[in-house]
């Protein structure tokens, strides 16, 4: 805070934190105020609280590979965030959520909830995103066990061959039928070739 030419400034004439401070004016020699005095007069003057900077952004890219992934990232915060991927997180009960990012396993989508508590010179800041674990592509990496001839029986012939993915790294996975995979048949009952089919589920 400057003053002009008429009088002088005294008291707190600039800050950085957010508050209010009280500074003091004094006319100078030859000025006076409106009243016809001449004394010094106190005024306060306000530096207002800025919404936190925090940006809290949703991971992309993400597939399910049997480990955990961290859901989101975040950046420029400036005073402690707290999540939730199951409450939205207000300010009477933000202390319930945690203080480090959440993890997601499994496909599917998460609603990850976030507030970051104000402090003397940011304002407290809430807000959700969504983060998604796509299925794991069966299609691309997947394994099926190798069938053998049948005989003709008349009836329908359904083998189940084995499926197995190389996840997690550097591991490999058998897959469960009705968990994480169906089998489809077609052309099984008469003298020929067959053919299996194999649909992912959950999170396959």
């Amino acid at each position: 805070i400057s003053g002009g030419t008429n009088v002088d400034l005294g008291g707190t004439l600039s800050a950085t934190n957010a508050g209010t401070y009280e500074g003091t004016a004094t006319p100078r020699k030859g000025y006076c105020w409106s009243d016809n005095t001449n004394s010094s007069k106190s005024y306060n003057w306000t530096i207002s609280k800025i919404p936190d900077p925090v940006m809290v952004t949703a991971k992309t890219g993400l597939s399910y590979n049997g480990s955990a992934h961290t859901l989101a990232t975040v950046s420029n915060a400036r005073g402690t965030v707290y999540y939730s991927t199951s409450t939205e997180l207000t300010s009477s009960n933000y202390s319930s959520g945690s203080t480090t990012i959440p993890t997601g396993t499994n496909a599917g989508t998460y609603k990850v909830y976030y507030l970051i508590s104000g402090n003397s010179n940011y304002n407290s800041k809430s807000d959700a995103v969504n983060v998604t674990i796509k299925q794991y592509d069966i299609s691309k990496n997947a394994t099926i066990g190798s069938v053998g001839d049948q005989k003709y029986t008349g009836s329908a012939i359904t083998p189940t061959p084995s499926v197995t993915v190389p996840i997690p790294s550097g591991k490999t996975t058998t897959l469960v039928n009705g968990t994480d995979f169906t089998y489809g048949y077609s052309n099984n009952i008469s003298v020929g070739t067959g053919t299996i089919n194999v649909t992912g589920k959950g999170n396959y």
